[in-house]
């Protein structure tokens, strides 16, 4: 019986033995590995990557790349002048003719500029002069002629200089000499001409301003996720070669027994 039990024991053994080697000729491991790389080099390392790599003397081959794109914002002021031709210069009437709101896309930098209302400036853009007449008259009373020696000839007034060109005499007082009447006084109205210029606007340049921030998304960096599978080895032949030995060992054990049991009955 000790026999028995020995050979059952040896038996137990080698069947475990066995089963362990099967179940590791199953498995792979899995390795992954990340790397962060400046846009700038991101192709070059790519195509650098290796197919296979050795970590704690196993080799690993390469199975599967991902790739991540890390975007950043990159934010800067932007100025927009505009300028419109208009026909008046009354403030709130050319505001209404420029957009309140400015979309923007320069460089591959997009945003919304707003309007400054407080940088309107309006200023002449087309203009001619022109000259024409104005009239000045003068009265003079009570004269003692109707000749021109007293009378100014021209008049200086608020900058325009009157020349006169007409003069017109009223008798305002006659006497009687003999038989006829005589003019003492004389009323004049003295009719002035002079020229003035002025400015004829035919239409003004209105200046605003747009303000705001432009945005625009670019690639700093890329990461890299690597994956290897652990190759597989060479040794496939040493589970069955195992599993054959065991299974000739329980084979003879088996007979063993049928043979001390036959001995035992003979006896």
């Amino acid at each position: 019986m000790n026999k028995i039990r020995t050979i059952g024991l040896i038996l137990i053994v080698i069947l475990m033995f066995s089963t362990n080697c099967f179940g590791k000729v199953g498995e792979l491991q899995i390795y992954e590995e990340n790397k962060t790389i400046p846009i700038e080099q991101a192709l070059e390392y790519k195509n650098n990557i290796k197919n296979e790599i050795i970590i704690d003397n196993t080799k690993y081959q390469l199975t599967d790349i991902k790739e991540q794109e890390n975007k950043k914002a990159l934010i800067r002021d932007k100025n927009l002048i505009e300028e419109l031709i208009v026909n008046t210069n009354d403030k709130n009437n050319v505001l209404d003719l420029f957009e309140n709101k400015k979309q923007v896309n320069e460089e591959g930098y997009t945003g919304e500029l707003e309007l400054q209302v407080d940088s309107l400036d309006i200023k002449v853009n087309e203009s001619y002069r022109e000259e024409y007449k104005v009239y000045l008259q003068k009265t003079y009373n009570n004269v003692s002629s109707n000749e021109l020696n007293d009378i100014p000839k021209q008049i200086q007034e608020k900058g325009i200089t009157y020349y006169l060109v007409k003069p017109v005499w009223n008798v305002s007082e006659k006497q009687q000499i003999g038989d006829n009447e005589v003019p003492v006084t004389y009323n004049g109205i003295m009719y002035y001409e002079g020229v003035k210029v002025r400015t004829i606007i035919k239409n003004y340049k209105a200046i605003v301003s747009y303000t705001g921030k432009l945005e625009k998304e670019t690639v700093e960096t890329v990461t890299f996720n690597m994956q290897y599978e652990k190759m597989k080895t060479q040794n496939n032949n040493i589970v069955p070669v195992v599993t054959t030995t065991s299974g000739i060992i329980i084979f003879s054990g088996i007979i063993l027994l049928k043979r001390k049991n036959k001995k035992k009955k003979s006896k």
